[in-house]
């Protein structure tokens, strides 16, 4: 079809395919031409006033914008008279054929509206050069008129996309980029490495799978962020989870594997860490499924730890309640519990939210073993799977008595000291009269019970004489001989009023008792003295000389 006919569609000469055959055509059919066309328009205040191709120009009516409506492929340079920038350049891809076949290639896509008619691409046509390897397989494929309306895009990038495909092409030879060319990198379906490298000498390092590359200006500086994919645990199910990570842009030229988030495919040593991670993994899974909901006590891990720590923040609003690319709060070194859902259950924002088939879209491109749904939990995930779970796991720390997040790489076995109990300096006939109650109470013997059958068998110990007389190291080397975590609590962390005491307790217990630990409750005068009357915050300020100690093992069964 020639460019007369779009003159005359575009001034609504409505009559003339009737004038041309005589025959009344049915406007509700549209066809395309396999042609591909470029267009240049001009505005003034909002208006088109001009529209060239190919040099020849008339005059808009201003009454009638109807686009070039048969051809497959349009290439719009839009032109303000009262702006000196730029034109813009928009590719629209219109043919029915074409929009279906892209919208096939691309449907990993949520940069642009892939079920609009026409399709929009703006410059510098990102979608377009991620898809070319697929565009280029795909027309291999194609029936013939299919092959016809791909073959457009085929050219498109020769005529129009050249100098950017070759600038991509040297950037990733020497594995260097600009900010300005950063979104070649992020292919949406990509594995994306994410790293923290500040907080150990080893970097952390976490595989996902790109959704979404983005940059915005916040404060007047310029940022980028990537929206990913990867495997979450919610306390029953594992399933996909989406997590955003955002960082500052920079200027000149950096080597690509220096970037907080780059791909996979530019590791140095790609399928060592991919092994890595993949063991990782597995242990992820592990730490999760001994923590969820239904499992007799003890639940969780009870591991040793040396390294960073992450401090929850509910005022972050990172959905896990730390940001990895922060840095940790501090360095700690002592014995930790993992306990995923234990954490969801003081932390239920913490929560990782699954994504459900009717929210999830398609991101299988690279990463086509990825989780589609919620699914229930299972002895072993995908390779895939594993390949994407987090290198974190929230912990609860017995030495400074917080819940965090920490890297599993640093997680190890406890060594258990069992014969320090042998070398406790207490009288023999208590140390022996201690081992059988003990003993009796952790082996779950059935003689180990109340008077009245069934009404409690937890084990209290009540300890008590002068300061350094052995009281906390009796309930230490108890904990070690018992290969148990040792849950040490002062009475002037859990308040000073009623309630809030109340609470505290309630809340301690509940935990001693999920993770199997013995709790030991230090300098308990407060609560134990003789009443006299006095309120409890006077009692908790005036200790006496006598201290005594509150030790319970397993305090619900």
């Amino acid at each position: 079809m020639n460019f007369d006919a779009y003159k005359a569609a575009l001034s609504g000469d409505e009559g003339q395919d009737k004038a041309d055959t005589g025959v009344e055509k049915d406007h509700s059919i549209r066809t395309y031409n396999s042609k591909f066309e470029e267009i240049k328009e001009i505005r003034q205040d909002g208006e088109i006033t001009t529209v060239i191709r190919s040099l020849n120009q008339y005059k808009q009516n201003a009454a009638n914008q109807r686009r070039f409506g048969k051809f497959s492929l349009l290439l719009h340079r839009i032109v303000s008279n009262n702006n000196t920038q730029n034109p813009i350049l928009q590719l629209e891809i219109q043919s029915d054929i074409l929009r279906n076949e892209f919208r096939r290639l691309a449907s990993h896509f949520t940069s642009i509206n892939l079920y609009k008619n026409p399709i929009v691409i703006h410059e510098p046509f990102r979608e377009i050069y991620h898809c070319k390897d697929q565009i280029q397989d795909a027309l291999h494929k194609a029936s013939t008129e299919t092959r016809q309306e791909l073959q457009l895009l085929v050219d498109f990038q020769i005529w129009y996309m050249s100098h950017t495909i070759e600038t991509i092409r040297s950037f990733i030879e020497s594995r260097t980029i600009d900010f300005e060319w950063l979104w070649s990198l992020f292919k949406p379906g990509s594995h994306i490495i994410i790293q923290e490298a500040r907080s150990s000498y080893a970097p952390i390092e976490w595989c996902t799978v790109l959704k979404s590359y983005d940059t915005s200006v916040q404060d007047g500086t310029g940022r980028w962020s990537i929206c990913v994919t990867h495997t979450g645990f919610n306390g029953e199910t594992f399933g996909n989870v989406e997590s955003t990570f955002t960082f500052p842009s920079f200027s000149g030229t950096l080597p690509i594997s220096q970037l907080p988030a780059y791909p996979l495919q530019f590791h140095k040593s790609q399928e060592s860490l991919k092994d890595m991670i993949v063991d990782r993994g597995k242990m992820y899974q592990q730490y999760c499924i001994a923590s969820r909901k239904g499992l007799q006590s003890p639940i969780g891990s009870s591991m040793a730890y040396e390294g960073p720590f992450w401090k929850v923040s509910t005022e972050d609003d990172d959905p896990r309640g730390f940001q990895m690319i922060k840095s940790p709060s501090y360095n700690t070194q002592g014995r930790v519990v993992v306990d995923v859902d234990g954490f969801f259950n003081c932390y239920p924002r913490f929560r990782d939210t699954l994504i459900t088939e009717s929210n999830e879209n398609d991101i299988s491109n690279d990463a086509n073993d990825s989780i589609d749904s919620a699914t229930l939990i299972q002895e072993s995930l995908s390779t895939e799977q594993l390949l994407t779970c987090s290198p974190f796991v929230p912990v609860f720390s017995f030495t400074t008595h917080e819940w965090g997040l920490v890297p599993i790489n640093g997680l190890d076995n406890i060594i258990w000291d069992t014969v320090v109990y042998d070398k406790l300096e207490v009288k023999e006939d208590v140390k022996n009269i201690l081992r059988v109650l003990v003993n009796g109470h952790s082996n779950h013997s059935p003689n180990f019970d109340d008077f009245v059958q069934g009404k409690g068998r937890g084990l209290v110990l009540l300890l008590h004489g002068p300061p350094g007389c052995g009281k906390t190291m009796t309930a230490e080397s108890i904990a070690e001989s018992l290969k148990k975590l040792l849950y040490r609590v002062s009475s002037d962390k859990l308040g000073t009023s009623i309630h809030e005491m109340h609470r505290r307790l309630e809340s301690t217990f509940d935990l001693a008792a999920r993770w199997g630990a013995i709790l030991l409750l230090d300098e308990v005068d407060a609560f134990l003295a003789q009443r006299h009357g006095e309120i409890a915050e006077k009692n908790s300020l005036l200790p006496g000389q006598t201290s005594i100690d509150f030790c319970a093992q397993s305090l619900i069964t």
